[in-house]
């Protein structure tokens, strides 16, 4: 079977390998998502763009009929205590359905019939057993207030073939006013924004992934390096630079001669290189030519792959200055704490 895009292929098996020998390092995961961070921002937006949309187009083609609610409130009067044991909002939405009432009441209405009037109407939750609700719903208001005018007649009727309740009389009668629906619009923005917030997050974790290029100090000592310090481009750092120094002179302090070289090419510029020359002693000679000379390696930020560094380091125990690291960016994944490994001193 013939492969589409081998080199595509063999770029992924690489960066495959290369991910499960470093890990998913989470700190360095963090600080390459901050300089992305207007990436998450854009998929919360568009999540929830996107469904909040979707909600509300939803909503005006697809909307129910309006209907409008009376709410009216009925109070009872009982003669006897152990009546009251008996009615709550669960009998009431039962007996309300029944033809002492809505029966009653479609015979005052000639139009409607008790099926209808039991299928509109409802008895919320009591808070009081003499008091109760009755909601009467219906697409037209009209038929709403007629509909509950026939039950408060057949509710005031209702008393007399009962025992132990006296009467039920209207205490509040209101009109049918437009009953407002919950609206999802508010959900599914929220949902939306959740979801494009994780969909950038996938995004930022592939890229993280498929980049293994050499962003921090710590991705040096992944490559098998021995980083003896950090030069910074955008922020002079006295103490870092003396830390440096003192790492450059422990290491080559028996050198006569040194190899400086960009494993890159030309990513380290030359005012770089004549810094990391003034922190070693004079008497050290730079690429004289001899190719026994030790190797002092400068990787700048960003210009080179972990595995192409990987070949500069493959004899082991190389020494490298990291230059032109974004500061920031640096600190945050060190959490403001110096840190460096100790360059081991080289062999008699």
């Amino acid at each position: 079977m013939k492969v589409k895009h081998p080199r595509l292929l063999k770029r992924w098996i690489r960066v495959k390998d290369e991910f499960a020998d470093r890990g998913f390092d989470l700190r360095r995961f963090l600080m390459l998502a901050v300089r992305r961070l207007w990436i998450v921002i854009l998929g919360a937006v568009t999540g929830a763009l996107l469904f909040g949309v979707f909600s509300y187009v939803k909503q005006i083609i697809y909307a129910p009929e309006p209907i409008y609610r009376n709410d009216s409130l009925y109070h009872i009067t009982f003669t006897q205590e152990e009546a009251k044991d008996y009615y709550n909002d669960y009998t009431w939405n039962d007996v309300l359905d029944t033809d002492a009432i809505a029966g009653i009441a479609s015979e005052f209405m000639k139009d409607t019939d008790k099926n209808y009037i039991a299928a509109s109407t409802t008895v919320p939750t009591m808070s009081d057993i003499s008091l109760f609700h009755v909601y009467v719903d219906d697409p037209d208001p009209q038929k709403a207030d007629d509909i509950q005018t026939a039950l408060s007649l057949a509710l005031s009727i209702f008393p007399q073939y009962i025992s132990g309740m006296d009467s039920i009389e209207v205490m509040d009668r209101g009109s049918a006013q437009l009953l407002i629906r919950n609206t999802t619009i508010v959900r599914w923005t929220v949902a939306g924004a959740i979801i494009g917030v994780l969909a950038s997050l996938f995004i930022l974790a592939y890229v993280y992934i498929m980049d293994d290029t050499v962003r921090i100090a710590e991705d040096i000592r992944t490559a098998g390096g021995r980083c003896l310090g950090v030069l910074f481009k955008d922020k002079e750092s006295p103490r870092e630079e003396e830390r440096l120094k003192e790492a450059l002179n422990e290491a080559f302090s028996k050198a006569g001669e040194i190899r400086m070289i960009d494993p890159a090419g030309t990513a380290v510029s030359a005012e770089t290189a004549g810094r990391i020359r003034a922190m070693l002693p004079d008497t050290i000679e730079f690429n004289t030519g001899n190719k026994d000379a030790r190797v002092l390696l400068c990787v700048a930020a960003g210009s080179i792959s972990i595995s192409e560094l990987k070949r500069f380091t493959s004899e082991g125990n190389t020494d490298i200055v990291f230059c032109d690291a974004p500061y920031k960016l640096h600190r945050i994944y060190y959490f403001y704490a110096n840190r460096r490994e100790k360059p081991v001193k080289p062999e008699e």
